[in-house]
């Protein structure tokens, strides 16, 4: 609790029984004491430890020890030092319980919020924004932890902190990608490799690769590739399993490109350079390899690197930040084949687990694969699930609207197709 010096020293009197006259003998007079506590005087070093003195002696007489924790230095502290220990108290429990997902740290994080409201205190705003970005974006609450990431960019404006900034820019980087926001996500690392020029080479070849991923999801594929080729040599020498990750980028570019021979070679050399157990990446090579046998009129080839993904779908990770697209790929892989029930058996299964990882663009993109799918047995409403994605992501989605909205209209669905126009005009009037 925060108490100004004349809380404190009503409250000192309070819990011993003590009067002004007590407190102060007869070296100072009540007058003081009573302007003190009511704010109107400054409480001096020497009434301070008069103050003490006093109120030792009296508790002595009585057979009582004064509480050790209440000083000089006790009476005399600011309101500013108090507030300072006690956010320093409370960042110290944020940390702590940042490792559990429950109710508690949202609980200490609005106590902070609140206090901080009152206290300015920059150095600590950017640690307890980075413990919470940290957390929001551990649990996948990517909205939240933007916020979050975006505040210390706004506390951190001198130059020569730069190297506390660009940790922050490189999980921004991060968050934007899974929250979609790709300008933004682009934006971002331009701005951290033009204005850190001497940043580590490290944080310089994540950027670089994050603004090649970005590129890789505007469809930019050919600026993605520029991006890889002028720095594949760096990631190669840098870290093996980075450099696995730009060769993926590479592959899957090429193969948009319609380069299916290199893009079939550079997944060849990744499965070969990938250890036996690696089941996660290994899929997402086989898929990505069936996309092209398909793509080139090779069925068999095709079905075969779908049977490799299938019979280990159950070694997967299940914290793999691809296993949704895995089963997003199969779907679309067993669509392309006529494999109809298959399709939407993976399908199902991408989209409920996009929304465990809370992949809006992935939920996107599997809606839009539904209403492709001619069955009048889906088993999801795809009207109630775009209204609760439009709602988790306050806004609506064109691509999405536009395509189950000509789903339902094909089946004469007319009534739903209202509902949908209607809803869409609430939520945002000018649409």
């Amino acid at each position: 609790m925060i108490m100004t010096v004349g809380e404190k020293l009503k409250e000192l009197r309070k819990s011993y029984n003590l009067n002004q006259d007590d407190v102060v003998g007869k070296e100072v007079t009540r007058n003081l004491i009573s302007q003190i506590e009511h704010g109107k005087a400054n409480l001096t070093r020497n009434t301070a430890e008069l103050i003490i003195k006093n109120t030792i002696t009296i508790l002595k007489q009585r057979g009582i020890s004064l509480d050790k924790n209440i000083n000089v230095d006790y009476l005399l502290e600011s309101e500013e030092s108090q507030a300072e220990k006690l956010i320093n108290q409370y960042i110290k429990e944020l940390k702590e319980v940042s490792v559990y997902k429950g109710t508690h740290f949202n609980d200490i994080l609005k106590t902070l919020d609140s206090l901080l409201l009152k206290w300015d205190f920059p150095s600590l705003k950017i640690q307890i924004c980075e413990i919470a970005g940290d957390y929001f974006t551990s649990i996948s609450e990517y909205y939240r932890a933007s916020v979050y990431y975006e505040n210390i960019r706004y506390l951190i404006n001198n130059e020569n902190e730069y190297k506390k900034l660009v940790p922050i820019l490189r999980k921004l980087s991060l968050v934007y990608y899974y929250m979609g926001r790709i300008k933004e996500g682009i934006k971002v690392c331009k701005d951290a490799l033009d204005r850190f020029e001497d940043m580590d080479d490290e944080y310089k070849l994540i950027f670089t690769f994050n603004m090649a991923l970005y590129y890789n999801n505007l469809g930019n594929y050919e600026s993605a590739l520029n991006i890889i080729k002028n720095f594949e040599y760096k990631f190669k020498l840098a870290d093996k399993n980075k450099y696995n990750e730009v060769l993926l980028l590479k592959a899957s570019c090429l193969q948009e490109l319609k380069h299916h021979a290199e893009a079939l070679t550079i997944y060849s050399e990744l499965l070969k350079s990938t250890p036996k157990d690696d089941i996660n990446n290994s899929c997402v090579y086989y898929n990505n390899m069936a996309e092209i046998y398909i793509e080139i009129g090779l069925k068999d080839n095709a079905l075969k690197c779908v049977d490799k993904v299938t019979k280990n779908l159950g070694n997967l990770s299940d914290d793999f930040v691809f296993l949704p697209h895995v089963y997003f790929e199969l779907g679309k892989i067993h669509r392309r084949l006529g494999d109809i029930k298959n399709c939407i058996k993976y399908m199902v299964k991408a989209l409920n687990s996009a929304k465990t990882f809370k992949y809006h663009d992935l939920i996107i993109d599997t809606l839009d694969e539904f209403t492709m799918i001619d069955s009048e047995l889906l088993p999801i409403n795809l009207r109630d699930e775009f209204i609760m994605l439009t709602s988790i992501i306050g806004d609506v989605n064109k691509k999405v609207m536009v395509s189950i909205t000509k789903y339902y209209a094909k089946r004469r669905e007319v009534d739903t197709v209202i509902e949908i126009c209607d809803f869409c005009q609430k939520f945002v009037p000018n649409i």
